[in-house]
């Protein structure tokens, strides 16, 4: 789980706003799978650690 968080990380960081996109890009099934591993494996959610980019 955390491989794929951190190619979301690095998608985010490429200026993907979407982050539905980027979810499905880093490999998660749906928006909210990767809302809540992303805030597991990170600390943070997804929209949160965008708006500290």
């Amino acid at each position: 789980m955390a491989v794929r968080c951190q190619m979301a990380i690095f998608y985010m960081t490429e200026k993907i706003d979407n982050l539905a996109a980027v979810g499905f890009l880093a490999g998660f099934s749906d928006a909210a799978h990767f809302s809540r591993e992303f805030k597991k494996a990170i600390g943070m959610l997804p929209s949160e650690f965008k708006a500290s980019l």
